[in-house]
């Protein structure tokens, strides 16, 4: 669980002021804000305010606590709330509703259950409470869910990489919840789940007519949520793909045309990868890829883990495809403009072109395949559900 944006801090402070209101509460903004601040991510409100103005992401802070290791906002949550005089049953309640208003923008494998929610598509069940694993001791929690129960569907897959929920933000990899926590988390589940239920667009006869349709539009918009625009995601694939084109260069066959008594090296061999705009007349010398479309498995299963997100390998292809399309045609481009500015220079009539080095072609190809993808599911949610784009259900689609 990471908190991205003031927008939905913003939320979170409306939810919990509401259910203190409603239950007779009226504090201060500044008090409010001090008590969501330390309770969720153990930080000051002027803390929070400042790294998410300077755009930074702000972690869900969970406690490990106890024999075996279990997650745990509770004991903070209690320390907290002391003078704030609400059961534990109230409290629960009040971080239950505060999670669910935003459980979407904290974890993008939410937004995902959301979206398939809205469209009436079913998810896999959550465990009920007689048969959460619980290690023979009821105090600590998974929560799991069951894909032996409930409705079966050709389109239906887990939401994580797992059979049970770890919060993205947590330092561990397998963990269970105490028994507090695990019913703020399981109960923020079902009220957002429920919300997105109540609002459904499609009926179920709708679904099963269009199962393969709908399996098409999930999977694409879980692309997106896994490939996000943000700088942190861009940066990260940006180095992947450059490292592993600088490895690629340095492994080549000669070309064909080569006499093999030729001493070299090759113009190509010494050019700068990350710098000259001729890098992809050096990869095409070289009869090399920049990058294969199947190194896109390696980063959707990096960025889908980060998120704790399932994921296929098919979808990875498809957009490793689509990326490479584009980055080639960039690479095109460069060769006509370099062509273009060479006779330019040498006539003094004519215009110098835009070219962009690897990385920034790397960046533009990244960002457009995202764009096209996005339309993509906007088209087909369009086609598939007949509402407009002024439609809530629009919000789930990540810019």
């Amino acid at each position: 669980m990471y908190l991205r944006s003031k927008d939905t801090y913003q939320a979170m402070q409306g939810a919990f002021e509401t259910y203190l209101r409603i239950n007779g509460y009226s504090l201060r903004f500044a008090v409010r804000d001090q008590l969501l601040a330390k309770a969720f991510f153990d930080q000051t409100s002027n803390e929070i305010h400042q790294k998410l103005s300077r755009g930074q992401y702000i972690p869900v802070h969970w406690s490990v606590e106890g024999e075996p290791f279990c997650l745990s906002l509770w004991k903070r949550i209690k320390s907290v709330m002391e003078e704030v005089k609400l059961d534990d049953f109230k409290l629960i309640c009040l971080f239950a509703a505060t999670i669910a208003e935003v459980f979407h923008e904290l974890e993008p494998s939410m937004c995902s259950a959301r979206f398939q929610s809205l469209l009436s598509m079913q998810l896999i069940p959550l465990e009920e409470d007689r048969f959460c694993h619980s290690a023979s001791v009821y105090e600590h929690r998974l929560l799991k869910f069951f894909p032996f129960f409930g409705p079966r569907h050709s389109y239906t897959q887990s939401l994580f990489n797992d059979t049970y929920y770890v919060p993205s933000s947590s330092v561990k990899q397998f963990a269970y919840f105490d028994e507090e926590t695990y019913q703020i988390v399981r109960q923020a589940y079902v009220m957002a789940i429920d919300n997105a239920r109540s609002q459904s667009i499609l009926s179920a006869e709708d679904v099963s007519i269009l199962e393969s349709e709908l399996k098409t539009l999930r999977d694409k918009h879980r692309l997106l949520m896994i490939f996000q625009s943000d700088k942190r995601t861009v940066q990260y694939l940006v180095k992947q793909i450059m490292d592993r084109a600088e490895s690629n260069s340095r492994f080549y066959e000669a070309p064909n045309y080569v006499d093999d008594d030729s001493s070299g090296p090759f113009w190509f061999e010494d050019i700068n990868i990350q710098s000259d705009y001729r890098w992809y007349s050096a990869f095409q010398m070289m009869n090399i890829e920049v990058i294969s479309d199947y190194s896109f498995e390696d980063y959707q299963s990096r960025l889908a883990g980060n998120h704790k997100m399932n994921c296929n390998e098919e979808d990875a292809v498809l957009f490793g495809s689509m990326f490479i399309s584009k980055l080639n045609d960039y690479g095109r481009d460069n060769e006509y403009e370099l062509k273009n500015c060479e006779e330019a220079y040498i006539t003094g009539k004519g215009e110098f072109g835009y070219v962009l080095t690897l990385p920034e072609a790397i960046e533009q190809a990244y960002i457009e395949t995202l764009s096209e993808l996005r339309n993509s599911v906007i088209t087909q949610l369009r086609l598939l559900s007949r509402k407009e784009a002024s439609h809530p259900i629009y919000d789930f689609i990540p810019s």
